[in-house]
């Protein structure tokens, strides 16, 4: 088919009558998308709203943590040293690396493919 025939087709669907009753199946579908597409966003504003109150609700908890106050330093009063944390035992890594080799890892290699012909030899060499 050529772009030609293609658009002559066109023009004859173009030409004939829609049936009532594929119309009216068309809107129905398309009423109801658009429908639930309301209740999809009134369902997400209703989400938001409840997040927004959630918040506002643990906002002021978080920020009424009660701090121990800081004491005054005087001159005469020694500081406190802190215990030191025990210290962790140094952690393996389960992995251990091994070092590159430093001579090459395989020797060159030779292929030699002998065809048909006595006068044709294929070499295949690697280094």
């Amino acid at each position: 088919m050529t772009e030609d025939d293609i658009r002559d087709l066109f023009r004859e669907m173009r030409e004939d009558a829609v049936p009532a009753d594929s119309l009216a199946r068309v809107r129905l579908r398309l009423g109801d998308r658009i429908q639930s597409r309301g209740d999809w966003k009134a369902k997400w504003v209703m989400v938001c709203a409840f997040l927004a109150l959630a918040a506002l609700l643990v906002q002021p908890r978080t920020a009424m943590r009660k701090t121990a106050p800081m004491a005054a330093r005087t001159p005469e009063a020694p500081l406190v040293e802190l215990p030191q944390a025990a210290q962790q035992p140094t952690v393996r890594p389960a992995i251990q690396r091994k070092r590159r080799r430093t001579e090459p890892a395989s020797q060159p290699v030779l292929i030699r493919i002998e065809t048909p012909d006595p006068d044709v030899v294929i070499l295949l060499v690697s280094q």
